[in-house]
C-alpha cells in the first residue's frame, strides 16, 4: 500500500465520512455545461435531421448533471412538444432533451 492511501485510510472508515469523501470527490469532477455556437448548433440539427431520415446509427453526447455521456443507437422519433430526440439503442429507447446534446456523429 502506498504512503498516500495510508495516511487517508483512516478517514475512509467511518461510513458517513466515507460516503462524504465520494460525494465530494465526485462533485469537485463536474463540468460546466457546454455552450454551442450558432453554427455548431446549426450542424446539429442538420446531423440529427440526416440519422433520423436515413436510419443511421449515431453516437450521441450529451450534458447531464455535471457529465458528459453518451449513447449509441437510432434516432426512432423526432419529439417537437418535448423538443427533443428518442434514441433506440437494443430494446430500450431514451429521450433526449436538444438543449442536452452536445455532440452527434455518425455511426
Amino acid at each position: 500500500m502506498k504512503r498516500g492511501m495510508v495516511k487517508w485510510q483512516p478517514f475512509a472508515s467511518l461510513p458517513e465520512q466515507s460516503g462524504y469523501i465520494k460525494t465530494a470527490l465526485r462533485e469537485q469532477n463536474k463540468l460546466a455545461k457546454p455552450e454551442l455556437s450558432p453554427e455548431q448548433q446549426e450542424e446539429l440539427n442538420r446531423t440529427i435531421l440526416e440519422a433520423y431520415h436515413a436510419q443511421e446509427p449515431v453516437v450521441v453526447s450529451y450534458y447531464q448533471d455535471g457529465y458528459i455521456h453518451q449513447v449509441k443507437g437510432i434516432i426512432v422519433k423526432m419529439d417537437p412538444i418535448h423538443q427533443g430526440i428518442v434514441i433506440k439503442c437494443g430494446n430500450e429507447q431514451g429521450q433526449f432533451a436538444f438543449s442536452n446534446i452536445i455532440a452527434i456523429e455518425l455511426d
